[in-house]
């Protein structure tokens, strides 16, 4: 079974950040995470902002920059909301909702919980 939030080493986005260990307590270190963090939200967000308008184009939907914008947005709240809650979940619920899943649609059920999750 794949990984909740798994992404294949092949689809990976690198940042090179030369600091202080991010674990550390100190400033620095601190600091780093940080910056490595917000350049991850980044990264997501132009992800999902190109995908909105690929969608778009396919569709022949036009959008403004703006409306593209306010929905990824929206679309990326609405994904760390549902990690979030899936992360409050006790593992006996956690695997009570893959059983339902599974069950629904026979192996591929649980793919598209993940999608919707995520």
């Amino acid at each position: 079974m794949d990984k909740i939030g798994y992404i294949p080493k092949d689809q990976r986005k690198k940042i090179l950040l030369i600091s202080d260990d991010l674990r550390a307590f100190s400033g620095c270190g601190r600091i780093a995470k940080e910056t490595a963090n917000e350049k991850i939200k980044q990264i997501k967000l132009n992800s999902t902002e190109q995908a909105l308008r690929i969608a778009a184009q396919k569709k022949g939907i036009q959008l403004t920059d703006e409306q593209i914008k306010k929905t990824a947005q929206d679309i990326n709240l609405a994904v760390q909301g549902n990690m979030r809650a899936w992360d409050q979940l006790k593992q006996s619920e956690r695997d009570a909702v893959r059983k339902a899943a599974e069950d629904a649609g026979g192996g591929q059920g649980i793919m598209d919980l993940i999608k919707l999750l995520f």
